[in-house]
């Protein structure tokens, strides 16, 4: 029975008597009674009675509740779940009313109860987790009560999956990947628990939180405001971050939190040229990372930077403007022109004019790797395998390679060329089961999305046994 059944039941019996089984969860019976009473004209009962017109009953009953509950099944008396009832009158709360009592009252208890209920209204329960006095204890029941409640409600766990709830990391993974900003603000009054996420490595929640690309700029400043070198690492690499706080940071010249400033695409030029002036290795590396990077900024950077080997890591930089990736594909070469040929953002015709300018071996290799090299090169650059093995190992990784090509590839029959082909998605079926037969890349097949995507199909839980 829904709730909205349980709606129905209880109008029907109005000015009759309900009889309550069991213990309810997030309400006391005395506000069970009294909202009954107010909604639906009932009177409400723990014991049975010739009176009782519907029963309502816990999952758990003691041996006289148990009793009754069969008592009242052989009477043929309408009955409903305990939990179904709890979740019809959460929907019925009005939350201002609900905290406007709760300030007055101090009652902690009910907010614990209440939050409980998995059917309160984002904005109750956001409120609620606000409210919440944590212990401050390490092991305390409640504390632990509440974490689970709030996984519950906002990780996607299967029902197959519950321990995960009871994972320290899950926490972790909620501050990290959730975009709701309400949630995020409330998560600051959680314990700040500390995470393991690597040997020798730990994030703390409030880092996590201050990482978190869905912060409001209210959070980052009461952040912020902690100054806390963890967190202030995390904000200078938060897009998110108000630009003066960036700058705040900015001004404390500290080579870590530079790093991180260096990594977060939106400084604006002064921090960026900032940067650039006084940046070691480190920070210039992350520059030629993670910034957007038109003509103006390149030329700022080859004025700073000494070391033109640097500059190869352009290659891995997904924001370079269309007239400065131009610029590049005419003005580049050697290990530069090499390490462009091999960034996946280049449209297809840039990395053609690249392999139109035959510039030798490393940019071949380059292009043979970089799925948007253009169809018509790749045919080109298979015909040069038997020169040059590193081509044919790079071609068998390349996914826009056609099935045609990878199934030529497939019978070179060089372990270093199967091995590309077994991680490829678009390597032919028929390739794969032949490479999973021969058994010693199983560990590569086991990387290739096209097959776990399969076998995510396959063990899809539907809710249903498979």
């Amino acid at each position: 029975m829904d709730t909205k059944a349980l709606r129905a039941l209880l109008s029907a019996h109005r000015g009759e008597t309900v009889l309550i089984l069991g213990k309810p969860e997030t309400f006391t019976f005395d506000e069970i009674a009294a909202i009954l009473k107010r909604e639906f004209d009932l009177e409400s009962t723990r014991t049975m009675s010739d009176k009782v017109g519907v029963v309502i009953e816990h999952r758990r009953l003691n041996p006289v509740e148990s009793m009754w509950s069969e008592e009242a099944y052989a009477a043929r008396i309408p009955s409903a779940m305990l939990e179904t009832l709890e979740a019809l009158l959460a929907e019925g709360l009005d939350d201002k009313n609900v905290l406007m009592s709760l300030k007055l009252s101090g009652d902690e208890d009910r907010v614990y109860r209440l939050l409980g209920n998995p059917s309160l209204s984002e904005a109750l329960f956001i409120a609620l987790l606000k409210m919440y006095r944590w212990s401050g204890e390490e092991d305390d029941r409640k504390d632990r009560d509440v974490i689970v409640y709030t996984l519950r409600r906002y990780l996607d766990i299967k029902p197959n999956e519950t321990d995960l709830l009871f994972s320290p990391s899950a926490l972790r993974v909620l501050a990290r990947d959730t975009r709701n900003g309400a949630l995020l603000e409330a998560l600051l009054g959680f314990p700040d628990l500390r995470f393991v996420v690597r040997r020798n490595h730990t994030v703390t929640l409030l880092e996590t939180i201050a990482g978190n690309p869905a912060i409001a700029p209210s959070v980052a400043q009461k952040l912020h405001a902690m100054k806390r070198s963890d967190i202030d690492r995390a904000l200078a690499s938060n897009a998110s971050a108000p630009l003066a706080i960036l700058h705040t940071l900015f001004d404390r010249k500290v080579s870590d939190i530079d790093r991180a400033l260096a990594s977060n695409p939106r400084i604006d030029e002064t921090i960026f040229e900032g940067l650039l002036e006084r940046g070691d290795r480190a920070v210039h590396t992350f520059l030629l990372w993670d910034q957007p990077l038109d003509i103006v900024r390149y030329e700022k950077m080859q004025s700073y930077i000494e070391d033109r080997a640097l500059f190869v890591h352009l290659s891995q930089n997904e924001r370079l403007d269309d007239a400065l990736k131009a610029y590049l594909c005419e003005r580049c070469d050697g290990e530069l022109l090499a390490a462009i040929a091999s960034n996946d953002t280049f449209a297809p015709e840039m990395l053609a004019r690249i392999y139109a300018r035959d510039d030798g071996d490393e940019i071949a290799r380059a292009l043979a790797l970089n799925p948007n090299t253009p169809h018509e090169v790749l045919e080109r650059l298979y015909s040069l395998i038997d020169e040059d093995e590193t081509i044919a190992r790079h071609l068998a990784y390349n996914k826009s390679v056609s099935p045609d090509v990878l199934e030529r590839l497939y019978r070179v029959g060089h372990t270093d060329i199967n091995e590309g082909l077994a991680k490829n998605p678009s390597t032919p079926d028929t390739v794969l089961e032949a490479l999973r037969l021969e058994g010693r890349y199983r560990s590569q097949l086991a990387e290739n999305p096209k097959l776990i995507d399969a076998y995510a199909k396959v063990f899809e839980y539907d809710g249903k046994a498979i």
